[in-house]
């Protein structure tokens, strides 16, 4: 079966995946997202995220020898009834950039990762901004330093203004160290990389920034596969 080139490699499943919404305090389902595939039995939903009554999630289509990734918007107003809004495909879309696979929403700022877009080279990775309310696309960023395999969108997370999005194949500090970057997002336009952040003790295949957080004055950056206590051992994830 074909897989996709960044995901876990996971082959596609005979399903079109699904998406739940839930009432925490009770634990009630609330609805099922219609989520019609383009292709029967081609499709994974691979990332979600929610805003002020709206709900974003990304789905990507098995369309050998490529696979189509898109991000359907909901309102959820009614939480029992979401309604399709629009479905987002960036303005420069290509087909195996993974858009969707990470995202986030913090107030009126949406970021969706493409985390294989070329704009830097083969898997380098971007990460694009929309207005939450809309799905309108307000900008797009990547690194400075950004290079070929860097996967720059694996991970993010936003705080106000301020993002952190994680490379987790860059290779500073060897190859598939990883690293982490934090870029000011208030003009979406023009975003601003505020830091890169290595690890002290970063090392080749540590793969540093696989997940982030960020509140506040604190950021945090997971490295799947350091080994400062033991070896890491075969993966699937690589």
């Amino acid at each position: 079966a074909w897989r996709s080139p960044v995901a876990s490699g996971v082959p596609f499943l005979d399903a079109p995946g699904g998406a739940y919404l839930f009432d925490v305090s009770t634990q009630t389902q609330l609805a099922k997202f219609d989520l019609p595939s383009p292709i029967p039995h081609k499709q994974e939903v691979v990332g979600v995220t929610l805003g002020e009554h709206r709900a974003y999630i990304g789905t990507i289509t098995d369309t050998l020898p490529g696979y189509r990734p898109l991000v359907r918007l909901f309102d959820i107003t009614a939480p029992t009834a979401p309604t399709l809004i629009t479905t987002i495909v960036p303005s420069d879309a290509d087909f195996d950039d993974d858009f969707g696979r990470a995202m986030v929403t913090d107030g009126d700022t949406t970021l969706i990762a493409a985390p294989a877009d070329e704009i830097d080279g083969e898997f380098s990775g971007s990460v694009y901004i929309f207005d939450t309310a809309t799905g309108a696309e307000l900008g797009k960023f990547s690194p400075a330093d950004a290079e070929t395999s860097d996967q720059f969108g694996f991970s993010l997370d936003l705080d106000a203004s301020l993002a952190i999005v994680g490379a987790r194949w860059e290779g500073e500090r060897g190859h598939r160290a990883g690293a982490a970057y934090l870029f000011d997002v208030t003009d979406p336009a023009s975003p601003v990389q505020t830091a890169k952040l290595l690890g002290s003790s970063l090392e080749a295949d540590d793969m540093f920034g696989f997940s982030v957080a960020i509140d506040g004055p604190l950021a945090i950056v997971g490295a799947i596969f350091d080994d400062d206590n033991g070896h890491d051992g075969p993966s699937r994830c690589r």
